[in-house]
């Protein structure tokens, strides 16, 4: 027999339902208010336990609680419950400003390193050469291409610069080609970052026309295939839309062809509102500031000839004559340069209509332009009555206000020009696109052939051309949703008086024209 005293041993139970499990997680989760972590998200399913302890002796005299906040998670929840923990706040930390903002830093830090080069080039800070310069070669020089996942095999249909950030360029896409949704793409470049977007915007509609606002930089303008309207503030990430016109499809107005800011007074205050004309025929001006009202100005109508038609009644002939009212097809719109109030439209019929917005029944003139569709009308930036036009029929035409007939005709292939731009900075020179080739004009030099020329690095079509603020470069986008930016090296020094030095280019090339350089030398004589 032993002569050890015998340990006593004693069994002690507690209970646990599911009711008290799930109180207890609901306090752990209320414990830890920085992750804010809800067990019922985890999918965790606990269900009633029971919980028997062996104390022994020398355990005795410890107290055995039924609280069951001291029962911790089984080690194989704890890394999911980690997990998921570790998601939520990784959620929660990207969608604050101040994150976004970084990572945009970052962005354009790490985007630097493969674009430093070009973004210098681009802002025109490089030194300069000590090498002789032996002439103006006009060259134009590819730097980049602002390419997008989403925006491939999307037609860019437009592109517009900030008027206050020279680094900020927004891209309009249409639909993807091949593809039954009809939706559209706007996007917003910085040159700090051609990598990629920095502001994605989805549209319900193909993209056909955008313009920055002069006064608010932050406010983009564009119109959309479906008719809509649609402003849109590009400081917030999400786009908040300011004003939005039909969104879901606006059948009487028709599509967007073109759309601007301008500057209307009433008299007593002036506020930049928006002109549009669409293929319906009208003119609308938008007010995004005032109950987001739309007023049309203008109906491009017009009557057919009249039409005789003969048509038998009981072996008797009767005449009935038959007027049709028609509605052109507005394409594109460019405001006066000083009459605030005049504006030139172009249509698919040919035709270019000067209208005013003091007299909304009548048009203030109409001429033929173009032997086809007239794509666009663009004043000159320097001289107020120059202004050129451009269509289906290969051509570009250089016109004075007044004359009806153009002082010039440029053409270099037989294919439609759709895209032209006045450079911002040098009066006599302009850029067009017509099919694969990108090409430059300067009108001080020669009229007969472009002064220099660019073919497509991918061999599509180009669909848009907008110069930069800086008029030291070109963008211009294709079919397939590139936009190409374009440097301009050995370009020549803007002249000193630019109105002056446009029209002694424009009189140097009407020499076999002499009616309208005595319109051009009184022109400057009454200036």
């Amino acid at each position: 027999m032993s002569q050890t005293a015998p340990i006593e041993m004693s069994t002690s139970c507690v209970f646990a339902s599911e009711w008290d499990l799930y109180d207890t997680y609901r306090r752990l989760s209320y414990e830890d208010e920085e992750a804010e972590l809800d067990y019922e998200d985890l999918d965790i399913e606990v269900y009633g336990a029971e919980v028997s302890l062996q104390v022994s002796s020398s355990l005795q005299r410890q107290s055995i609680t039924s609280d069951l906040s001291s029962i911790s998670v089984s080690n194989e929840l704890q890394p999911i419950i980690a997990s998921r923990k570790a998601n939520i706040q990784a959620n929660k930390v990207m969608k604050l400003p101040e994150f976004q903002y970084a990572a945009t830093v970052a962005e354009r830090l790490l985007a630097s390193n493969s674009f430093h080069c070009q973004q210098i080039a681009f802002m025109g800070t490089q030194p300069d050469s000590q090498e002789i310069a032996t002439g103006f070669h006009y060259i134009m020089k590819e730097l980049w291409t602002f390419s997008y996942q989403e925006s491939k095999h999307r037609i860019v249909n437009a592109i517009s610069w900030n008027t206050v950030n020279i680094n900020v360029v927004a891209v309009g896409y249409g639909y993807v080609r091949g593809s039954e949704e009809l939706d559209g793409l706007v996007c917003c470049w910085s040159v700090k970052n051609p990598s990629q977007p920095e502001r994605v915007f989805h549209m319900r509609s193909p993209v056909t026309t955008i313009s920055f606002s002069r006064t608010q930089p932050n406010l983009l303008a564009l119109g959309c295939y479906n008719g809509a309207v649609i402003v849109l503030n590009i400081a917030s990430n999400t786009g908040d839309k300011l004003v939005v016109t039909g969104e879901e499809g606006c059948l009487r107005y028709g599509p967007v062809g073109h759309l601007l800011w301008f500057f209307h007074t009433d008299f007593v205050l002036e506020t930049e509102e928006i002109i549009s004309v669409g293929k319906t025929g009208r003119v609308y001006k938008w007010n995004y500031t005032e109950s987001y009202r739309s007023y049309e100005i203008m109906k491009l109508s017009y009557f057919q000839p009249t039409v005789k038609i003969t048509t038998p009644k009981k072996n008797k002939k009767t005449v009935r004559l038959k007027n049709n009212l028609k509605y052109f097809n507005g394409l594109s719109v460019s405001l006066h340069p000083k009459k605030h109030m005049v504006y030139y439209v172009s249509t698919q019929e040919g035709s270019i209509i000067k209208c005013s917005m003091n007299h909304q029944d009548r048009f203030e003139d109409i001429f033929p332009a173009h032997a086809g569709p007239v794509y666009g009308v663009l004043h000159s930036p320097f001289c107020a009555n120059i202004f050129c036009t451009y269509g289906s029929d290969w051509l570009i035409c250089i016109w004075a206000e007044g004359l009806k007939e153009p002082l010039l005709k440029l053409y270099y292939t037989k294919q439609p020009v759709l895209s032209v731009a006045w450079s911002p900075i040098h009066s006599t020179i302009l850029a067009s696109i017509s099919g694969h080739y990108l090409s430059m004009w300067d009108l001080a030099r020669r009229t007969i052939v472009p002064i220099s020329t660019v073919k497509s690095s991918t061999g599509n079509v180009f669909t848009s051309l907008q110069f930069a603020n800086t008029g030291k470069n070109i963008l211009a986008g294709d079919v397939a949703g590139d936009v190409f930016v374009f440097n301009l090296v050995d370009m020549p020094y803007p002249p000193f008086l630019q109105e002056e030095a446009l029209i002694r280019a424009l009189q140097k090339a009407l020499v076999s024209k002499p009616q309208h350089r005595s319109y051009l030398e009184n022109f400057m004589k009454t200036k």
